[in-house]
C-alpha cells in the first residue's frame, strides 16, 4: 500500500496511488491491503476503508466500484503555469 492513515472518526485509510490510468486489478490490490490491516492493525469496532487516486479509471474499474462502497476514487488534474518575468519587475517581495 501506498499510504495508511486514519480519517478523523480513527478509521483505517488504505490510499493506493496510480501514476496514469487506474486499472480494474487495483480493486484486488486495495482490498489484500485492507483485509491486512484488518487482520493485523484494526481494533474492535474500527473501520477499514479504501482510497484509489489516479488521473483517470478504466472502464472495467468504473463498473466494479459501485459493488464496493468501501472503496473510494479520488482523480487527479496536473496544472502548469508560467508567467513571464523580466528584470524590470525587480525581485518579489
Amino acid at each position: 500500500m501506498d499510504i495508511l492513515c486514519k480519517d478523523t472518526e480513527g478509521n483505517f485509510v488504505v490510499i493506493e496511488l496510480k501514476r496514469d490510468k487506474a486499472p480494474d486489478k487495483v480493486v484486488a490490490q486495495v482490498d489484500g491491503y485492507m483485509e491486512w490491516v484488518e487482520r493485523n492493525l484494526a481494533q474492535s469496532g474500527q473501520d477499514v476503508h479504501g482510497l484509489i487516486v489516479a488521473r483517470s479509471l478504466d472502464s472495467r474499474l468504473q463498473h466494479m466500484l459501485p459493488r464496493r462502497p468501501d472503496i473510494e476514487v479520488r482523480l487527479y488534474d496536473w496544472r502548469l503555469e508560467l508567467n513571464e518575468w523580466t528584470n524590470e519587475q525587480g525581485p518579489s517581495q
